[in-house]
């Protein structure tokens, strides 16, 4: 399974031309890394964005208006 992340630089510079259009998680502004962070850990592990086990932890590092 190949997730494509990106870190820094645009898409089409950071990417090759398959991968393009199919970034999994933006992380280039700081102030949303941890909250992209933790929803693409859920994604692996296919755990629903959600699910009452998780919702307060996402609502705190996202805050209730991103969600």
């Amino acid at each position: 399974m190949v997730l494509p992340v990106l870190l820094a630089s645009k898409e089409s510079e950071s990417f090759p031309p398959l991968l393009r259009g199919r970034v999994y998680g933006d992380f280039r502004e700081e102030d949303t890394y941890f909250a992209k962070a933790f929803d693409l850990i859920l994604d692996m592990y296919d755990i629903s964005h959600q699910d009452p086990a998780v919702a307060d932890l996402r609502e705190s590092l996202r805050g209730p208006e991103i969600m």
